[in-house]
């Protein structure tokens, strides 16, 4: 895989401090931690990975993730198709892959074995509402997110 840019970087870091400032208790945000779901022989690493604050570490079940994004520069082809495709197969339930240049994000829904079945191309003047943690809405064109 390609390495990470100056803009992966900022895009991730941005995106992580919105949402650490806005996070509930009740939620754990982790920043590219190596996760291996249980009873499953895989090892990925998701620029940010949202689930309940009960999980800790890198064995939170697919299904207790509420939210992984993916920051694509050089790698977002690689994340809009072959992770995307993981990630559906593990059961991931919501899965966004944000274009570090663009700004646009790909929001993926409804996992199956087959991948997700609703993917929408959402452009950065629109808010994107995770809707298992809703408070970490976010728009990307924010001048806040800088």
């Amino acid at each position: 895989m390609a390495t990470k840019g100056n803009r992966h970087e900022l895009v991730r870091d941005e995106i992580m401090n919105w949402m650490m400032e806005r996070k509930p208790a009740t939620l754990r945000l982790s920043s590219e931690i190596g996760w291996r779901p249980p009873d499953a022989d895989t090892y990925v690493e998701p620029d940010l990975l949202i689930c309940p604050r009960s999980f800790k570490g890198p064995t939170v079940p697919p299904a207790e993730v509420l939210l992984a994004i993916e920051i694509g520069h050089s790698s977002l082809r690689f994340d809009s198709t072959t992770k995307a495709k993981l990630y559906a197969t593990l059961g991931v339930r919501e899965y966004w892959v944000v274009d570090a240049q663009t700004l646009t994000t790909r929001v993926h829904r409804e996992p199956s074995a087959d991948g997700y079945a609703t993917v929408m191309k959402v452009p950065p003047s629109e808010t994107l509402v995770p809707p298992l943690a809703a408070p970490l809405a976010v728009r990307l064109a924010d001048p806040d997110l800088g």
